[in-house]
Parts: C-alpha cells; sequence; structure tokens
C-alpha cells in the first residue's frame, strides 16, 4: 500500500531550495514530522479482532508493531512510515469481506496540516 502526498509550487520550492539553511529547516521538519506519523500511527492501529468461524479471535499487535520508524531519503527531504505486515493494507483499505479500519491514513491527515504550514513558514524566511 502506497499513499503520497502531492505538492504545488515545485518551481518555488526548488529555488529556496538553493540555500543549505532552507535545507536543514527542512530536513528537521520531515524527520519531526516523520516521528510524529510514526508515533500516531501506531496510536491508531487499535482493532477489534476477527472471526475464524463463530469464533472471535482477538488482535495480536502485530500490525501495530510492524509499523516501522521513518526511513529518510539521503537528503534527508523526505521520509517513508510503512507497516511490514503482510496484511496491513488490507487493515487500512478493507476487502469484500472486511470494513476497513484505517489507522495510517487518519495519522497523516493529522500530520499533513501541521507538515504543510512548517514548510510554508520555512519557505517564507
Amino acid at each position: 500500500m502506497k499513499i503520497e502526498v502531492g505538492t504545488e509550487g515545485l518551481e518555488d520550492l526548488i529555488k529556496a531550495l538553493a540555500t543549505e539553511e532552507v535545507k536543514q529547516k527542512l530536513r528537521l521538519i520531515v524527520k519531526r514530522n516523520g516521528a510524529e506519523l510514526h508515533r500516531k500511527a501506531q496510536r491508531k492501529a487499535v482493532f477489534r479482532g476477527h472471526f475464524e468461524g463463530k469464533n472471535l479471535v482477538k488482535p495480536t499487535g502485530n500490525l501495530r508493531r510492524s509499523i516501522q520508524p521513518p526511513k529518510f531519503a539521503s537528503d534527508g527531504l523526505s521520509a517513508v512510515v510503512r507497516a511490514e505486515a503482510n496484511y496491513a493494507g488490507y487493515v487500512e483499505l478493507g476487502t469484500r469481506y472486511m470494513d476497513a479500519q484505517p489507522y495510517m491514513t487518519p495519522a497523516l491527515e493529522e500530520v499533513k496540516p501541521v507538515f504543510l504550514a512548517e514548510v510554508e513558514e520555512a519557505m517564507k524566511k
């Protein structure tokens, strides 16, 4: 499963990135918000369990534990937070047999406004 956040004003961003000071600010913003996304995704990864036949199987916590800390690009300007469990996408998006139990998308939606505001502020200076 892959969720991407697009940007507008890429040309202005590229011009502003010419200075090392702005790059340093952006690296710090990416690091801080990547860590926050990881924390929020783990907090939201609380599930109801599932049925096998008529028996309710309680959640094991495997999906929550599989949410990895952010991995940063070599330039430090992007971060990836992902769940390693092979069924993570099915839980996030649901299937025709089970309702979605989103955890990553709500976490991203909480972090995104803060991230964008911090990037905008860094670009102004």
